[in-house]
């Protein structure tokens, strides 16, 4: 049996692989350091048992492969109610941080942490607007164009 790994689009990485070939069951183990909050991989497995009477010999199976990361100390994720767009100058944008630990919410109150946000202009060059809190209205007239949202949370 041999495995392979689409890197092309997230560089090189070594994962083990452990066959218990009598049971016929494999087990991928990807060093910790590899994923980052969250990846995704194609995954190719060909079997190359070409012995008398297997079918499967010489077969490609591709499938799809995400892990997540849940030792992470903290993970943030921006969501919101009306989405992010202001279309034709017709609405405020709400956005809220969630913060996760282990998989599970914290600071769902707001108060533990200090939220930071900014707005950046179009360019990305330079900070529009900043706003406080866990929960944020991004004013239609604070955006000219595009801009950047972004939250940084602190203790």
């Amino acid at each position: 049996m041999e495995i392979y790994f689409d890197t092309e689009s997230f560089g090189e990485f070594s994962a083990i692989i452990w066959c218990d070939f009598p049971i016929k069951k494999c087990f991928l183990f990807f060093i910790y350091t590899l994923i980052l909050n969250f990846e995704t991989f194609k995954c190719a497995i060909k079997d190359t048992d070409t012995s008398a009477g297997n079918t499967s010999a010489n077969k490609v199976v591709c499938d799809i492969i995400s892990f997540s990361d849940m030792s992470d100390p903290i993970m943030v994720d921006i969501v919101s109610q009306k989405g992010f767009i202001i279309k034709n100058n017709a609405n405020d944008v709400d956005a809220k941080a969630v913060l996760y630990r282990n998989g599970e919410e914290i600071d769902t109150v707001g108060t533990a942490y200090t939220y930071t946000w900014k707005l950046w202009n179009a360019a990305g060059t330079a900070v529009a607007k900043t706003y406080t809190g866990k929960l944020v209205t991004i004013a239609k007239a604070d955006v000219i164009g595009k801009g950047v949202l972004m939250c940084e949370v602190s203790k």
